[in-house]
Parts: structure tokens; sequence; C-alpha cells
């Protein structure tokens, strides 16, 4: 049975537990003061055993909201400043959701560019911590950033996590 609860979705309580929580392109607008609540209320809505998928903009390869304007390349050097409050890497969220009890993190390929293959291997879901060790190098960043068409890097990455309890 699905449902859906209308509420604030920062902090809230709800009388039920859920197996699973998606937040498709939230976390980007939840100020850096508020993550802990809206992360902590997840939690407590989850059942011990549920899972949290998470798609966020990946701040390396923004903004991704209307400041894009100034930066159309997407090439990471201005930072959201508009709408998008709280763009962030896999690093960042591994993090923070482990301190929410979330032990185990996977991830479906996270670039925008490659979502075809995703719908070829729906299942195919590596260590989140692989794209963590991923976006901080240096070297992989400059060369995905120097991959562009039409003077937008090709190979932007999204945050994608599926974190279980």
């Amino acid at each position: 049975r699905i449902t859906f609860e209308e509420i604030n979705v920062v902090k809230f309580t709800t009388n039920e537990k859920f197996d699973l929580a998606i937040s498709d392109n939230v976390f980007e607008h939840i100020t850096p003061a508020d993550t802990d609540s809206y992360l902590g209320s997840i939690r407590s809505a989850l059942n011990d055993n549920g899972t949290l998928i998470l798609l966020i903009p990946h701040r390396n390869f923004g903004p991704w909201d209307y400041t894009m304007i100034r930066d159309d390349s997407r090439s990471g050097t201005i930072m959201a400043t508009c709408a998008h409050v709280n763009e962030t890497t896999f690093t960042d969220v591994i993090q923070a959701l482990k301190q929410y009890g979330f032990k185990s993190f996977k991830s479906p390929l996270p670039f925008v560019a490659l979502s075809s293959i995703r719908k070829l291997l729906p299942d195919l879901r590596l260590n989140s911590n692989f794209y963590a060790i991923l976006e901080r190098s240096f070297i992989f960043n400059k060369i995905l950033k120097k991959i562009k068409i039409n003077g937008r890097s090709f190979f932007r990455m999204e945050v994608i996590i599926i974190a279980k309890l």
C-alpha cells in the first residue's frame, strides 16, 4: 500500500512507520541548519529496517538552481545562491546518514549522461563510498569537467543514494 503524507518536510512526526522514504530533489532546498531536523524526522518515520532513497544535485557540478544563469557551464566554480541552499556531495551525505544509523549505501550510476545505461541495467548498484572516493579525486573531477557539449560538462554527477538502516 502506498501512502502519501502532506506535512512540514523539515521537522515532522507520523503515527505510522514506513519501509521506504524517498527524497527526490528536496535535500538541496533544506538549509544546512535544518538538515539534522530533516534527517532525524525521516529516520524516526522509518521502520528499523527501512530504506531512504535520496536524489540531490551534486555540488561539484553545479550550480543547479537559477544561479546557473551566471555560470551555465555547471563547472562547480560558483556556489548555488538562489533556491538551492544545500547542494552537496556523496561524502557529506554518507557522513550525515551514518549519524542516524544508516549502514548500507548503494548507488546507481550517478552520471546524468549515462542515464540510458541505468535503464539498461536498472539493478546495477555500487557502494556509494566508491563515488565518494571519485568525487574527492582532483584529476577525476578535472577530466569530467573538461568533457563538454555545448559548453556544459557532459559527465556531471548527481548524488543518488539508497541508504538502508
